[in-house]
């Protein structure tokens, strides 16, 4: 067992599983490659990037949590790897911001935002018509290798949107393979953010 150097609520704890399921695999395999600090590293920058003390258009992770607050939310993801970040997703929500969101397929998810199109609010009245909906927005999470692919099937749908690693001009020369690791640490402190604004 890997102790940690700091300790942090188990909602926090992805990253240190993966840098211990990495190491066992690295020990059962060593033609395996893997640059565990240089993960970290990686996984620290993308923490300081998400600090309380940036401004939302520098912070990741405010910036996606402005997005989506006051919103129904479902994260999305177009393979194995990123529907298993999508329920980490979820999960994270749910503990720390107290906030029900769900993990689907992309395929799904881009069929419920084309079914469900809300009336024009141009002429709603919430005296006449009641509360207006909560939209559905959709994060549609990526990976490098799938980007432009996963950009082309949410095309054209105004609340889906594209979150990889590589959005951020920083990673441009992170480690191969660690977007999913970072994209993990982005959501952990979305959450973060949602409880905040939520109080």
């Amino acid at each position: 067992m890997l102790e940690p150097r700091l300790r942090v609520p188990d909602e926090f704890g992805l990253s240190r599983y993966l840098a211990a399921g990495l190491a066992a695999l690295q020990t059962v395999d060593p033609k395996l490659r893997i640059d565990l600090a240089s993960l970290a590293d990686e996984l620290d920058a993308e923490a300081l990037r998400n600090s309380a003390g940036r401004e939302v258009f520098t912070n990741p992770a405010k910036a996606l949590a402005a997005r989506v607050s006051g919103c129904q939310l479902a994260l999305a993801g177009d393979n194995a790897a990123t529907l298993a970040l999508a329920r980490h997703g979820s999960s994270v929500m749910l503990r720390i911001a107290n906030q029900v969101v769900a993990a689907t397929r992309l395929s799904d998810a881009v069929v419920a935002l084309r079914a469900g199109t809300p009336p024009d609010a141009l002429f709603h009245d919430e005296e006449i018509d009641g509360p207006a909906p909560q939209r559905l927005r959709v994060l549609a999470l990526a990976l490098a290798g799938e980007r432009t692919v996963v950009a082309a099937r949410v095309a054209g749908l105004d609340d889906a949107y594209l979150v990889a690693a590589e959005d951020v001009p920083e990673l441009l020369d992170a480690p191969v393979g660690s977007g999913g690791a970072v994209l993990a640490v982005r959501l952990e402190m979305a959450a973060v953010y949602l409880r905040l604004v939520r109080g």
